[in-house]
């Protein structure tokens, strides 16, 4: 079989950052890309979603998310991928905010690999679980 690829296939999302690094403002940019059916399993073709982060443009993470149909695919970048790459590529930010507002890098990995946010890559709408007693 072969290895999976690395080649990046046409966005069909994106959200744009803001980290400072050193004192420095720079934007980070995750994209999402048009799954593909090319990935290959003993029983065929599983599909492929890549998931890439730009930091001013130039790429700085890319990787893929695996399913058994592009919808799997597609679910894997946006709920857990995504997360992870958004957090490989702020480490080290003194700051890292969307549109404006503060987010905890940490924070926002915690919440990806939890899975309990309406939206993982802000953590903007988080459940609150509560408790009666």
């Amino acid at each position: 079989m072969n290895p999976i690829s690395n080649t990046y296939t046409s966005t069909i999302a994106s959200r744009a950052f803001e980290a400072v690094f050193d004192g420095t403002r720079q934007q980070i940019r995750l994209e999402i890309g048009h799954p593909v059916q090319d990935v290959d399993t003993v029983a065929g073709k599983d599909w492929r979603c890549p998931v890439r982060v730009l930091v001013d443009d130039n790429q700085v993470f890319i990787k893929n998310a695996c399913g058994v149909d592009s919808y799997q695919a597609l679910a894997l970048a946006t709920n857990q991928l995504s997360g992870i790459a958004l957090h490989r590529a702020a480490s080290g930010s003194q700051i890292f905010e969307f549109l404006g507002q503060p987010i905890e890098i940490e924070s926002l990995l915690q919440i990806t690999q939890q899975g309990n946010a309406p939206d993982a890559l802000t953590g903007i709408g988080e459940l609150k679980h509560r408790t009666d007693s």
